[in-house]
């Protein structure tokens, strides 16, 4: 099996496949750095991001393979993804106003691929190999088993603390009205829901914390939690098409990519 790392000699696709590289080390898998040629790109800047990343495999024991690939790039990559083993493909996603619009990263999301896809936003540079706390907003109790793997694979790779930040909306009617006794139950309800999730989390040696919020406005939340608490790496569970399942409102992955204060990362599930 392998982890496939979109580069293009860029800062921030070097910095997503070393995600790559520490996701592919948990799972003893091979990493395979795949770059599309394209004119924008200096092939030096390409060559020295494989140097980079081939040594720091070398260090940690992980088998790196180059892989070039020509022509139209989506599918390229399509076709490559179709003849390989691979589990997961990490790429980044640029840097501007609108993080996502017409990118090769927002064409991904939209894809079919036999693979899960994370794309990775940088915020900040140095922290790529320092994170002690990773968060996980979901809504209510709804976490599935592929984006609860994923986001214990990144706590192993970087022996991390992490909190699945449980939101629950509601109406400003409902919201007013609610007492203690049915807030306490619907808690209840939710960590009933989870428990099975902290359990696993014990059997792979992660401490995992559950915090709960009830709201009007679940992307405001999310982003204002993120921004006051000590949390270093963000996953945000999406689907292909659908946007984060759209609990967040109109184009929420853009939106938590583009205001988010810290390191994101939006996964995407292999669609069966």
């Amino acid at each position: 099996m392998k982890v496939i790392a979109a580069v293009n000699g860029s800062v921030v696709s070097q910095m997503s496949a070393k995600y790559a590289l520490e996701y592919a080390n948990v799972l003893h898998y091979d990493l395979v750095l795949l770059y599309i040629k394209n004119k924008k790109d200096p092939m030096e800047d390409v060559n020295e991001t494989f140097e980079t990343l081939s040594l720091e495999g070398s260090k940690i024991g992980v088998n790196i393979e180059t892989v070039i690939l020509k022509g139209d790039p989506h599918k390229a990559i399509k076709d490559y993804l179709l003849n390989t083993n691979a589990d997961t493909l990490f790429c980044s996603t640029r840097r501007g106003k609108d993080y996502f619009t017409n990118s090769f990263s927002e064409r991904l999301s939209k894809a079919k691929l036999p693979v899960n896809l994370a794309v990775v936003r940088v915020v900040h540079l140095a922290q790529n190999n320092s994170f002690e706390s990773i968060i996980l907003p979901i809504k209510e109790s709804k976490l599935s088993v592929k984006k609860f793997t994923f986001f214990s694979v990144m706590a192993k790779a970087f022996d991390a603390k992490t909190e699945v930040y449980s939101i629950t909306t509601m109406s400003k009617n409902k919201m007013v009205h609610i007492d203690i006794k049915k807030a306490k139950e619907m808690l209840a309800f939710i960590n009933s829901n989870l428990r099975h999730y902290v359990q696993l989390s014990k059997i792979l040696g992660f401490h995992l914390t559950i915090k709960h919020e009830f709201t009007l406005n679940e992307e405001n939340t999310i982003l204002e939690h993120i921004a006051r608490s000590n949390h270093q790496l963000a996953i945000i569970g999406a689907k292909r098409l659908s946007f984060f399942s759209r609990f967040l409102g109109k184009e929420p992955i853009e939106k938590l990519l583009q205001n988010s204060s810290i390191n994101t990362i939006a996964f995407y599930p292999q669609e069966e």
